[in-house]
């Protein structure tokens, strides 16, 4: 397992990983997409989401899941959620 932080969300990363066949867990940059996931958790009461998707790279397409859950640092952060991309 290959645990990162937001500045290796990148394609580039997620295809070198990919093609040494590892597990990854990447802290995501919360972008328009995220932020709406995150306001929906907010609204319904949900702690912890789980949704699928497919990243797209140089050997075809690879399933990975993004993993909604409550942030643990608070330093300015404007969500209380961290959203992170998992294969």
């Amino acid at each position: 397992m290959v645990l990162c932080d937001r500045e290796f969300d990148s394609i580039l990363v997620f295809q070198t990983l990919s093609n040494h066949n590892m597990n990854y867990l990447i802290s995501k940059r919360i972008y328009s997409t995220e932020r709406e996931m995150i306001e929906r958790m907010e609204e319904n009461g949900q702690k912890v989401v789980v949704e699928s998707a497919s990243v797209h790279v140089e050997t075809g397409s690879n399933s990975m899941q993004f993993l909604y859950a409550p942030s643990t640092s608070g330093e300015g952060t404007t969500s209380e959620f961290e959203p992170l991309s998992t294969l």
